[in-house]
């Protein structure tokens, strides 16, 4: 009789079970023990760092449909997992999993409850399992956050984990400072005082080679502002401030906001008096408050609208130590042009078409349609609708024709194509001509749309927002196209839409001081 050949898949849902644990160890024993029973032999191991308790778990499911794929090939006859509770703590998620396996003819066996989902009597017993298994983690989640909430109501860490530089005592269940650590953190606070910052502190970490956290000699200035943010430095130890939560029990947990819950306060274990600790509050509220990604320059309106010769939109960055800001293209590193310098520049050239009503009518009503046109089109689309219709009559004359006179019969199919023919042709026509004349209503309305836009900017000037001006610069579709011709002589070309027809008169050029060079802007 030939041996089963079965594949063993160990699910590893803890760090220390990846890193060898005894659990993992007796889920081995116990698939070699029911292997042996089975008189099967095992032909190779899979590995699943997935929960049994969420739905989603894509590892899992490309190892079945593998499994599946070497069944059909004759590779393998069945799988093999430690218990029903490592296939899954649902029996809806779990049955279907054993269902699709079945109509492949891939077997499921179940070492620690010698269960055979190919077997009718066995497959009642797995339900019941996945059933138990699914109370066994509601139960489990409902017992686990009370036990933490009582052991901090008598003043107890209730996990057991302390932050660095504590340790954890479990004699006491309470934290207790690590000395050599403690002494680290008091430096930190004197190298604060002296004028250092987070990465000086990181720094010296470094050269040190004291040990993060987490492992390894690399320190992230995070880490340090989240030790020195910690009231227990002070000796008010919380909990509560990075509480997982998921809505259902089948899906991962992720972090929910809550106010932390003070546990005990203890001096003696304090590594920072408060007035220390204070300052040094005050002093990572400051780096906050000033940090580059909360003091982001303003780049004026033009962000995002200015183009390198190259093609590529020019970025926009500040100057670490002058703070100013500037354009430059990253792929040619053409630019650095003042973002204020030029806005000021195309918005004076702005301003004085706005303030001419001469110059900016001319742009607006160059890209209006003649009405003349958009009327002619319109009657052709009528003409077209009418022809359809007598064409659909002529067909559905001909038709009767034909089946009340038989004489009729010989010309009947050739009438027919022709009208088909002709039918064709005027609804394509039509389809060309009412594209064309939506276009152009769209395109008169936005111009209309245009036209108001300015004539309330020019009530307005000069007192119009900088959020006023960058909708405008989007209305107009404008673009500023930057050429450096030396180091400070800079050529900028204003395009517009497509609304506003190109073949008008330039306007004056205006001259703007750009980098102590002239800048010539042109329409």
């Amino acid at each position: 009789m030939t041996k089963l050949r079965l594949v063993a898949v160990m699910r590893l849902s803890s760090k220390a079970q990846i890193r060898g644990h005894g659990k993992e160890r007796q889920e081995e024993d116990e698939i070699k023990d029911y292997v042996d029973e089975l008189d099967a032999c095992i032909t190779d191991t899979w590995f699943v760092a997935e929960r049994a308790t969420i739905f989603d778990r894509p590892h899992f499911e490309a190892l079945l449909t593998q499994g599946i794929s070497m069944r059909r090939q004759g590779t393998i006859d069945g799988l093999i997992l430690g218990s029903v509770d490592r296939l899954s703590r649902d029996p809806f998620d779990g049955g279907a999993v054993c269902r699709d396996a079945l109509r492949a003819g891939l077997r499921l066996f179940f070492a620690e409850d010698r269960l055979d989902a190919f077997r009718e009597e066995d497959q009642v017993n797995i339900i019941s399992h996945l059933v138990a298994s699914r109370k066994y983690a509601q139960r489990l989640k409902a017992q686990t956050m009370p036990a933490r909430k009582a052991r901090a109501r008598v003043g107890k860490i209730p996990n057991g984990q302390v932050r660095w530089p504590f340790d954890y005592d479990s004699s006491r269940g309470k934290a207790s400072p690590n000395p050599e650590r403690a002494r680290w953190v008091q430096k930190w606070y004197q190298e604060l005082r002296n004028g250092g910052s987070l990465g000086s502190i990181k720094k010296t970490m470094e050269q040190a080679k004291i040990p993060a956290p987490k492992g390894g000699t690399t320190w992230s200035r995070s880490t340090i502002r989240r030790i020195l943010s910690d009231p227990a430095i002070k000796g008010d130890f919380t909990y509560g401030f990075e509480r997982m939560e998921a809505r259902e029990y089948w899906e991962p947990s992720r972090r929910v906001p809550s106010e932390p819950v003070l546990i005990y306060s203890d001096k003696t274990d304090a590594i920072l008096e408060v007035e220390e600790w204070d300052y040094v509050q005050m002093v990572l509220g400051r780096n906050k408050e000033y940090s580059r990604r909360n003091t982001q320059y303003d780049y004026s309106p033009l962000k995002g609208l200015v183009i390198c010769p190259c093609g590529r939109k020019v970025g926009a960055y500040t100057h670490r130590k002058s703070g100013i800001g500037y354009f430059r293209c990253g792929t040619c590193r053409n630019g650095d042009v003042s973002t204020q310098k030029l806005w000021d520049s195309v918005r004076d050239w702005l301003e004085s078409c706005i303030s001419s009503y001469n110059v900016f009518a001319a742009l607006v009503s160059n890209g209006m349609e003649a009405p003349d046109s958009i009327g002619q089109i319109e009657k052709q689309v009528a003409e077209d609708v009418a022809e359809i219709e007598v064409i659909n009559e002529s067909i559905t004359r001909a038709i009767r024709m034909g089946v009340r006179l038989s004489s009729y019969e010989d010309r009947f199919e050739s009438i027919i194509q022709e009208l088909e023919v002709r039918l064709a042709q005027v609804q394509a026509s039509l389809a060309v001509r009412q594209n064309v004349l939506n276009d152009r209503k769209e395109r008169e309305a936005a111009v209309l749309t245009l036209e108001s836009t300015i004539n309330a900017f020019r009530a307005r000037l000069p007192s119009v927002t900088d959020s006023e001006w960058r909708q405008l610069l989007l209305d107009l579709g404008l673009t500023a196209v930057i050429k450096p011709r030396s180091k400070a002589d800079i050529m900028v070309s204003v395009r517009l839409s497509t609304l506003i027809n190109q073949r008008i008169e330039q306007p004056v050029a205006q001259t703007g001081q750009i980098l102590g060079g002239v800048m010539y802007l042109h329409s």
